[in-house]
């Protein structure tokens, strides 16, 4: 089974007792059990699976259809960090605003947000950034279309 890291971070993570250490985009090949393990338990971390074809056969990879498999499954890797480090904030913060009321405190609970939370929220900020980035550039192109089609 392949395993892709899909998000931007590097990602170590263990799995029935053995690390493995995965660079962003890394593709690796696993033995089913903890390949699953990878993208069911861990998929959060943006682990993907993509089909053996993409290893076996490198003119596929390099076709069209690959290309396309890989970044689909990558945008899926993608999403699922998103939503997990969108719920990460949404959690720390709810947490410590309760915290700060239940002190009779009356300040912003973002000041208390701890350093790895501030990590998480600038990689959140990056796939952000990025997606506007790719949301504005489709625009651009249909904006150019339109102006060719005369409309």
């Amino acid at each position: 089974m392949l395993v892709m890291n899909a998000s931007s971070q590097e990602q170590s993570v263990r799995v029935y007792g053995s690390w493995f250490t995965f660079k962003p985009d890394q593709i690796k090949e696993m033995n089913e059990d903890k390949g699953l393990f990878l993208t069911i338990q861990c998929n959060y971390l943006g682990f993907v699976g993509l089909p053996d074809k993409i290893n076996e056969d490198i003119d596929f990879k390099n076709s069209d259809e690959g290309k396309q498999i890989i970044s689909n499954a990558k945008k899926q890797g993608i999403m699922n960090r998103i939503q997990y480090l969108e719920r990460l904030k949404q959690n720390e913060l709810v947490s410590l605003q309760r915290d700060i009321d239940r002190a009779g405190l009356k300040y912003d609970a973002r000041l208390e947000m701890s350093s790895g939370m501030m990590k998480n929220l600038e990689e959140l900020a990056g796939y952000k950034s990025k997606q506007q980035d790719q949301n504005q550039e489709k625009l651009d192109r249909i904006a150019e279309i339109e102006k060719l089609l005369g409309e």
